[in-house]
């Protein structure tokens, strides 16, 4: 948010949130450790970059007033609250999908779970209280990573 031409004001952050911390970051440290390809580790980084994406997604509800004041051009901001939510939705909802790509239906259960009930905090939230949504969201990549670490060691 550093000058006016930033993600943020352009209103594409959402995008390179979930490419660049998402399936870039995990494929990538997985090709410079094993110099090998695998879309299973495609489709896993694709959960952390939706669960970054639903970070920023919450992040950009709370702040809706205070961006419209600066001119950032946030989902929220261009499309309102309701556009926002359905973001959130979506991103919670293909957890699920790309967790079950990558490994296996009791994770994909319960990845998407854990995501539609912060969903509804989210959804319901005003004010202050999309900062526990905050944390909530960002408390899903560590049930995420203890659910594969569970997946890989049994």
């Amino acid at each position: 948010t550093a000058t006016s031409h930033s993600l943020s004001y352009l209103g594409i952050a959402d995008i390179f949130a979930f490419t660049f911390y998402g399936p870039i970051a995990t494929f990538g440290t997985f090709y410079i450790l094993t110099h090998s390809f695998s879309s299973i580790v495609i489709y896993a980084g694709c959960v952390c970059g939706l669960v970054s994406t639903m970070i920023l997604c919450t992040n950009n509800l709370r702040d809706i007033s205070a961006d419209q004041q600066v001119g950032k051009r946030t989902i929220p901001v261009r499309f309102g609250k309701k556009v926002g939510e359905l973001e959130y939705l979506l991103c919670a909802l293909l957890t699920s999908l790309f967790a079950y790509l990558a490994f296996s239906f009791s994770v994909t259960m319960l990845i998407g779970i854990f995501a539609l009930l912060v969903y509804r905090k989210v959804k319901m939230a005003e004010g202050v209280q999309y900062n526990k949504c905050l944390f909530l969201s960002s408390f899903l990549n560590v049930i995420y990573f203890l659910l594969v670490l569970i997946h890989m060691l049994f």
